[in-house]
Order: structure tokens, then C-alpha cells, then sequence
């Protein structure tokens, strides 16, 4: 499986591939049925795919009708499938249900469980992390169970391997699973808690740890239906507000359902055995995985500014290209949850040339020490922190930063704003990063020859709902835009990305990867643009200031 996914990922698009692996998926998990399953689950995996058609349905037009359909999979299975018919309690108590009671009760089960993860799926990778927890616990308490329970075994097994298979489409922490696939896991893991039950087997454990697992997002949800300010995501945003940052927190929220799950599991048991190994899990859990990560959110924020280089007064961002789009996220989410916020958030580029250019311009040089992220974009600059002694880990250039923010953008429905450039360069640069990543939302484009001072522009760019600004007017006038309208702007998140539109657009060519590697692109674009040379002969002065400071020659001294 995996193979054939590397196989379809050099072929296809990012859109395309994620449909085909998709199909790919349930084509597999449909033959698997075919070929080990009972009618049971062929049964129950018929109905997810039909509930996977229904959530396509619901994402293209979002009408009621397409929630209310997760209700009759439900009627459909309660009659011709696996059903809620009793539910027995681990002090070996009986509820049954009439005919009418067991119908409605298996509708309104498969009924909760696609909507929820369609809500948990508006933070990326959530929903793949508390799929591969609850197939783990219903894995293991059919395992406990002194029950045959094959059917039950099949489905978390068949879950687990394909989440593992999977996992780079489930478990990236920048990727949602969007409504046909949210609906399609939703449907299995609800009739998997159930089949037990449905063979009349009294098997109540596995009806109640996906309760267990899932009563976080369900008690917010239901806080959401009565008090409409609630965020459905409400523990994910505080923990971000915390400084956790969105993959710790996914994990710690995910670390946290499985404990519920756990004790749930536990409570079900009166197997003294099966009780210990749930509680045995459950401490592991909170050694390995919550308590490292509650204690390591304010070590990690301090570690990473105390590794920050401070280079002539300017603080610049020692992180990798996944946490730059991690911070994205959790900055965005901060917004959106009405913290207050009265100033753009900016994200700064800078190579070489723009530390020159700060040493001379005080203005440029304070903008600089007020950003979110100061990232390392130049090879120039990467070598004269590593002469230095403060190295950074990754260079995050202006190129790759735009190509990976839009398809976050393309993932999480940010509308995307193209600023800069001359001409209709920016609306170029627009129309091939929508063409590279369809469902992109382009809120508007133009070219960077305006009146500074023009309040109409940054106004009409949050009138369109703008979440990431692009800013392509160069250095420093770009960043001094931005600071100066960052009142007007401060609902989004403004990126400077110098001439990078050129390069996105196609009127310039990006150097090869080998010159890249040899820090040479500076030369590439030269030869691109001749009239450059001026600007390039600043270099060598760069150079030459890096080594008075590597020799205590040269100390930056802010007048």
C-alpha cells in the first residue's frame, strides 16, 4: 500500500493525490472485507463508503439534508445491520430496548459520531490522532475479552494497520481529513463499537470507550449548541494561548482522551487482569506523553528564544520550515478565538542584504525586533551565523515558505491576499499557486505601486476577509507598509516576501537545487537581472562586518 501511494504522489497533484489515496483506502478496505470479513462487516464498511459519499455531497453543498442522512445510515444498520439492542453494565445490569428504542438509539449513534470528527477536523491532523487512539483501545479490550468477539477484532485491527498505512495523510499535523472521510471513520468506528451488541453478544466495554474517548469534544460541542460564543475547539485554543504549540497540543488533547478512554475501559472490566492492563496503559500514558508535554511547553518556548542568534541587535528565528507553519496555525487560531489583538502579526524574510539595510535604517531595524518570526531566508546570512557560532537549523526562504503556507492556506480555508510586484505579476503569482493547489482562496491581488499612506488599500484587503497577506514590495519598504497600516491589518497575518513573486509568477527563473546548495542563487539572479549589481556589491561589506564581529572588531551600538 505504501508503495503504491509513492507511486500516485510522483503522478498527481497535492489535491489529486489526496483523492486517490482516499479512494485508494476504501477500495482496500472494501476488498479486505470481500475477502476476510463476515456479512456484518461488509455491512458496515458498505454503509461507511455510502456515508463518505454523503459527507462529498455535504462539502460540495452543505445542505441539512446531507446531516440528516447520517441519521438514516443509522435506521439502515438498526434494521439490516448491527443494532443497539441492550447495553450491559459492569455491574452486570441490562437496559433493553424495544424495537422502536433500538432504532432510534443505533441512528442517532451513527448520527454523533461523523459530526464529530467533522468538527474535530477544523484542527489539522486532530482527527487522525484520536482515530489511531480509539482503534488501539477497542483493539485492546477485544483482545481482554474472554468473548469471540471476531468480527469486533476485525474492524479495530483492519482500522489500526490502515491508519499506520495511512499515516501521512492522517497524521500530518498540517492536513485535514475534510467531511467524505470524516463521515466514512465516523461511521466505522460507530459500528464497530456496536457489532458486539448487534450479534447479541453483551459486550459493553466497547460500546462505552469511544464514549469515554471522545467526551472531551462531546461536552464542548454540546457548550457550542447552547452558548453560541463557545469554540468548538476551546481546549485546542487555550492550549495554544498557553504556548503549547498546535502539534503538542493535538497530542495532549489526543493524550488526554485515551486517559478518559482508559479509565472507561478500566470501570467496564470486572476481570481484575483486564482492569490492570487498562490502568497500567493509562499510567504509561500520563508519564510518557502528558506530563513531558505540560512541563516541556514553557521549557520549549524558553529554550527556543534563549537559542535565538541575536545578530546586530536582531533576533532571528532559529526554527525549521514545520514549526514557521506550526506558529502560522496557532497564530491564526489565536485571532480567530477574538484574543485581543490590535497590531498586525508579521512574518520577516531577511537575508544579507536586509541586515545591511537594518544597520542604517533604525526604523527598519526596530520593525525587525517586533515580528512574530524573523526567518533566516539567505545563504549569505545562514554562513555568517554559522561563523559565528549561532547557527540556525534550517534557511526558510521567501520561495518555499509561500508554497507551503499556501497549501496550509488550501487545507484550512485562510483567504490569501498577493500584494507587491509590478504589473500583473502578483495576479500571475495568484493565479499558479491556485493552480498548484486548487481550492486556494484567493482574496485579491495587485501590483505594490500605490500611495503609501493610502488607507483604502489595507482596508479593502480585511474587507475581503483576508487571513495571509503576502507583501512583495521589497525591503524595507514592505515591512515599514505593514507597520504602518498594522492597526488596519491586524486580523492577518502579513508576510514580506521581497521578489518573490517574480519567481512564483514565472518571470524569473529560481536557481538550480546545486546552486542553491552552494549558496549561489544570489549569482543566478545577477545574471537575471544585470541591473543588480549595485545592490550586490553590499555583500562583500556584509561579509567583511561578519568577520570584525567574529574578531570583537565590530559591536552593534543603537544611537
Amino acid at each position: 500500500m505504501i508503495l503504491i501511494q509513492r507511486i500516485l504522489k510522483k503522478q498527481l497533484d497535492t489535491s489529486q493525490y489526496i483523492y486517490m489515496r482516499d479512494l485508494f483506502l476504501m477500495g482496500t478496505w472494501v476488498l479486505l472485507t470481500i475477502w476476510l470479513g463476515s456479512p456484518l462487516t461488509r455491512f458496515l464498511v458498505g454503509i461507511a463508503v455510502f456515508a463518505a459519499l454523503i459527507g462529498l455531497h455535504q462539502n460540495l453543498w452543505g445542505s441539512r439534508f446531507s446531516v440528516l442522512s447520517y441519521f438514516g445510515i443509522g435506521l439502515i444498520s438498526a434494521i439490516f445491520g448491527p443494532a443497539i439492542e441492550y447495553v450491559r453494565f459492569v455491574d452486570g445490569g441490562y437496559i433493553y430496548f424495544t424495537t422502536s428504542a433500538s432504532i432510534i438509539a443505533t441512528g442517532l449513534w451513527f448520527f454523533i459520531f461523523p459530526l464529530m470528527l467533522q468538527l474535530l477536523d477544523t484542527i489539522p491532523s486532530m482527527v487522525g490522532h484520536l482515530l489511531g487512539v480509539c482503534f488501539s483501545l477497542m483493539l485492546m479490550a477485544v483482545s481482554l475479552s474472554s468473548q469471540e468477539l471476531n468480527d469486533a477484532f476485525f474492524m479495530s485491527f483492519t482500522g489500526l494497520i490502515m491508519l499506520v498505512a495511512f499515516w501521512s495523510r492522517y497524521g500530518n499535523p498540517y492536513r485535514n481529513a475534510f467531511h467524505s472521510m470524516c463521515a466514512f471513520w465516523g461511521t466505522i468506528v460507530a459500528g464497530t463499537a456496536i457489532l458486539g451488541v448487534g450479534k447479541g453478544m453483551a459486550f459493553s466495554a466497547l460500546f462505552f470507550i469511544p464514549m469515554g474517548l471522545f467526551a472531551l469534544p462531546m461536552i464542548t460541542a454540546s457548550i457550542k449548541l447552547v452558548n453560541s460564543d463557545q469554540d468548538r475547539d476551546y481546549y485546542y485554543r487555550k492550549l495554544i494561548s498557553s504556548g503549547f504549540d498546535h502539534l503538542a497540543s493535538v497530542r495532549l488533547i489526543s493524550a488526554s482522551c485515551a486517559l478518559i478512554g482508559m479509565g472507561v475501559g478500566a470501570w467496564q472490566y470486572n476481570n481484575t487482569l483486564a482492569a490492570s492492563v487498562f490502568i497500567a496503559v493509562a499510567a504509561t500514558i500520563v508519564l510518557l506523553t502528558i506530563i513531558p508535554l505540560v512541563f516541556s511547553a514553557d521549557r520549549k518556548s524558553s529554550r527556543i528564544q534563549g537559542e535565538k542568534p541575536v545578530l546586530w541587535g536582531i533576533p532571528i528565528d532559529n526554527i525549521s520550515l514545520s514549526y514557521a507553519l506550526s506558529r502560522v496555525t496557532g497564530e491564526i487560531n489565536r485571532i480567530e478565538s477574538g484574543d485581543d489583538n490590535d497590531r498586525c502579526s508579521l512574518i520577516a524574510t531577511i537575508n544579507a542584504l536586509a541586515m545591511e539595510e537594518a544597520i542604517k535604517d533604525k526604523e527598519y531595524h526596530n520593525i525587525l525586533n517586533n515580528t512574530l518570526l524573523t526567518l533566516s531566508d539567505g545563504s549569505g546570512l545562514k554562513f555568517g551565523l554559522s561563523l559565528l557560532g549561532t547557527p540556525v537549523q534550517e534557511r526558510v526562504t521567501g520561495i518555499d515558505f509561500t508554497y507551503s503556507l499556501s497549501r496550509l492556506a488550501t487545507m484550512n480555508g485562510w483567504p490569501v491576499y498577493f500584494l507587491g510586484a509590478e504589473g500583473d505579476i502578483s495576479v500571475i503569482a495568484a493565479c499558479k499557486l491556485a493552480e498548484k493547489y486548487p481550492g486556494l482562496i484567493i482574496a485579491g491581488a495587485r501590483d505594490g505601486y500605490f500611495d503609501f499612506y493610502d488607507e483604502k488599500i489595507p482596508k479593502d484587503i480585511m474587507r475581503r476577509g483576508t487571513k495571509i497577506l503576502f507583501v512583495a514590495m521589497g525591503i524595507p519598504r514592505q515591512e515599514k507598509w505593514i507597520k504602518h497600516h498594522s492597526d488596519i491589518l491586524s486580523k492577518c497575518i502579513a508576510v514580506g516576501l521581497g521578489g518573490s513573486f517574480d519567481v512564483i509568477s514565472g518571470k524569473l527563473k529560481r536557481a538550480p537545487q546545486w546552486m542553491q546548495k552552494c549558496g549561489l542563487e544570489w549569482f543566478f539572479r545577477l545574471i537575471q537581472e544585470p541591473w543588480r549589481w549595485r545592490r550586490m556589491l553590499r555583500l562583500p561589506i556584509f561579509v567583511f562586518r561578519v568577520l570584525l564581529t567574529k574578531f570583537g572588531m565590530y559591536r552593534y551600538r543603537e544611537e
